[in-house]
């Protein structure tokens, strides 16, 4: 996106449709929730979700609720936030470690005492399974390939690798 391709496009407004001619144009834009534009990437499509994750699991980890309690209220009030974007926007990778800190904090457990695979055992301690996220992206984009966007032959691409891409991450965790 350069100051070239902005005026370009003004200029096409005014030709085409004068009563737009004011309108913004900016390298990239939120439409329905998620950030597009040749500078959307990751990172500004997932900020937003991440920080109700976050705020949210904070709350409950902060609550005086124990921990079985506390891990069903995040994963019905903090988790789900990122179902949306992850639907049509990768999965940030970078991101896979964080659930590990939430899961500590809503547990009420000191976050060295839980190992990296915590998250899949501890239901064997609490008798309660938190919603993994990186399972939660994965089925929400398998779901997304095979009903919303089965037209949109780029898109569908673009998900059978994010699948492939997060089952090989999977199967190096396990």
């Amino acid at each position: 996106f350069t100051a070239r391709t902005e005026f370009d496009y003004r200029r096409w407004l005014v030709e085409e449709l004068p009563g737009w001619a004011d309108f913004i144009i900016q390298p990239q834009a939120k439409y329905l929730g998620f950030m597009l534009g040749p500078e959307a990437d990751e990172e500004s499509n997932h900020r937003k979700p991440f920080l109700t994750i976050e705020k949210r699991t904070n709350s409950i980890g902060f609550s005086t609720a124990a921990a079985a309690p506390a891990i069903l209220a995040c994963n019905r009030d903090a988790i789900p936030t990122l179902g949306y974007v992850v639907q049509l926007v990768d999965y940030p990778t970078r991101h896979i470690d964080m659930q590990h800190q939430l899961l500590a904090r809503v547990a009420k457990l000191p976050f060295v005492a839980l190992g990296k695979s915590a998250i899949f055992h501890i239901n064997a301690y609490l008798g309660i399974r938190p919603t993994e996220l990186h399972a939660l992206a994965l089925a929400t984009a398998t779901r997304t390939s095979l009903v919303t966007v089965r037209c949109w032959q780029h898109q569908l691409v673009s998900l059978r690798r994010l699948l492939t891409n997060m089952v090989r991450s999977v199967n190096l965790r396990a």
